[in-house]
């Protein structure tokens, strides 16, 4: 691709075949393109606006009304009809209903383009929108401009307020150059993705911890906006939140949205699953469900979410926090849970049949050893037997 974008504005590269292609399906090739434009004399503001109204056109939808979509895209439609009159006809029509709507979207509904008082995106919309990275064996670092896999277990990635990130002691420099002030770093966000068998722990840079478990996704603004913290969940995590009483913190997962202004507490909201939770160690937090539901939380009560129904109770909560230090404590849990979870945590294809699906355990287990290590200390405390065939560990029943 050799054309030159360099002078273009945010209306005349919303007109453009490339750039709505290489934004709506983005490619390491392609993000490297736009950010040699940007530094040959592209003007990024113009660049960045462009990118943040091609995703709200599909954003904006979910968040209005029936009746304010109805009147917005009858003035698209209107707005559009103009247009392709003043137009050169050799523009697809379909290009210009792209800038029409930007036009409309601009002067009628500002409001929905950012998300309560923030004038951020809503990071759930965005979570959706980005594109998630193919299953790789590594540890995936995903900035805005480039994409980073991090060999190994386990990694540490640490942001601060100016915007330096260092991934396992090494600084990555020039990850930021880009994005100068904070209200800019706002619009971009990041993802963390974690495969089956890895760990990370990862700290933003309000200084939030935030250790992530096997087999889980986190997408997170590069810089929190002035008013609220957000980040979006898709698999467990442990957070050591920030105090802030200005800017309340919260974790938002598919079926909720957990909001803290400074405590520590377990998320497990994978999407794959059917249930999801929130233990509390210290502090409070408030739990709001698709479903309108409110909950308030007191340290050491578990909120569990399974097909709709809603359950709160007392625990012991270093049951459900010590996988960060590789243990795993379980109470009469079902064995599939158990063996569920050493899948994901190892990275390693468990089968079984439902008589071991329905046993029921307890006891506690270091994964920091082998699978095999654990899989014989589980063997003892239930009728099982396991052995492996090639990849992939097959338990039955004793007797079966």
């Amino acid at each position: 691709m050799n054309k030159d974008y360099t002078k273009y504005t945010t209306e005349k590269l919303l007109e453009d075949d490339f750039f709505i292609e290489s934004n709506t399906s983005p490619t390491l090739d392609t993000i490297n393109f736009w950010k040699g434009q940007i530094a040959g004399g592209l003007d990024e503001q113009e660049y960045q606006l462009a990118v943040f109204f091609l995703r709200s056109i599909r954003v904006k939808k979910e968040q209005m009304s029936n009746e304010r979509q109805d009147l917005l895209w009858t003035r698209i439609k209107d707005s559009n009809k103009i247009l392709q009159m003043q137009r050169n006809r050799r523009f697809r029509s379909f290009i210009w209903m792209v800038a029409a709507s930007v036009t409309v979207l601009i002067i009628f509904s500002i409001s929905y383009i950012y998300t309560n008082v923030n004038k951020t995106p809503d990071v759930e919309a965005i979570a959706r929108e980005m594109a998630v990275t193919p299953e790789a064996d590594d540890i995936q670092l995903v900035l805005p401009d480039k994409q980073i896999p991090i060999s190994g277990q386990e990694s540490q990635i640490e942001y601060d307020a100016k915007g330096t990130v260092v991934v396992n002691s090494e600084k990555i420099a020039d990850a930021f150059q880009s994005s100068a002030n904070s209200s800019k770093r706002s619009l971009e966000f990041n993802q963390l993705i974690v495969p089956n068998g890895k760990r990370s722990t990862l700290i933003l840079e309000d200084g939030t911890k935030v250790w992530v478990n096997a087999g889980s996704r986190i997408v997170y603004p590069v810089a929190f906006a002035d008013k609220k913290r957000e980040i979006y969940v898709n698999g467990e995590v442990f957070l050591e939140v920030a105090p802030d009483k200005n800017r309340p913190f919260v974790v938002k997962t598919k079926e909720m949205d957990v909001q803290v202004l400074g405590t520590s507490f377990n998320v497990m909201a994978y999407e794959t699953d059917e249930s999801a939770s929130v233990v509390l160690v210290t502090g409070s937090v408030q739990v709001d469900t698709r479903d309108d539901e409110d909950f308030r939380l007191e340290p050491n009560r578990m909120f569990s979410y399974h097909k709709g129904e809603c359950d709160i109770k007392d625990v012991n909560v270093n049951d459900y926090i010590l996988w960060k230090d590789g243990l795993y404590t379980y109470r009469s849990e079902h064995l599939s849970v158990i063996l569920d979870r050493l899948s994901r945590y190892y990275g390693k294809k468990i089968s079984y049949k439902s008589d071991v699906a329905d046993l029921r355990c307890s006891g506690k287990l270091d994964m920091q050893e082998d699978l095999e290590v654990v899989l014989d200390g589980l063997s003892q405390t239930a009728p099982i037997l396991y052995k492996k065939v090639g990849e992939e560990y097959i338990l039955v029943k004793v007797g079966k």
